[in-house]
């Protein structure tokens, strides 16, 4: 992928964020937390909301795959991804031991929290180590 194609990439990936059923879902998620919603009854906008979270994340991950790691440092140096993880992993281990869905559930979105990991003890990713350092890209409403 070309440099020009990764901030494409890059740029999608805000306006996914920034749609409004993502932050009305985001919005639901610091007040209830991921993990009552996704214990929320199955047709509720709650549950809804957090698969909506879940499911948007494991499609970026599946995105930044085509990324050179060069690329992929700088697209973490502008999106959230463990910040983002630790918010919604309890919903995803809700959902994984419940039954409802394959153990592999968001799996794509763990290894990017991996990567991300990885990625954040490096000199170059100083500046975002922690939760509160993340939150300056977290384009929460």
């Amino acid at each position: 992928m070309t440099d020009s194609e990764a901030s494409q990439l890059i740029v999608q990936v805000t306006q996914l964020r920034l749609s409004p059923q993502y932050q009305a879902a985001e919005l639901t998620r610091r007040r209830l937390g991921a993990q009552a919603m996704a214990a929320a009854d199955e047709t509720s906008p709650e549950r809804a909301g957090v698969r909506l979270l879940i499911g948007t994340w494991d499609r970026i991950a599946i995105f930044v795959k085509e990324l050179s790691e060069q690329q992929r440092w700088r697209f973490f140096e502008c999106n959230p991804v463990s910040l983002m993880w630790r918010a919604l992993e309890p919903a995803i281990q809700t959902f994984r031991t419940g039954g409802a869905v394959a153990p592999t559930f968001a799996e794509e979105f763990q290894n990017l929290a991996s990567q991300y990991r990885e990625w954040a003890e490096s000199p170059a990713a100083q500046k975002f180590r922690t939760p509160e350092q993340q939150a300056v890209c977290a384009l929460f409403g």
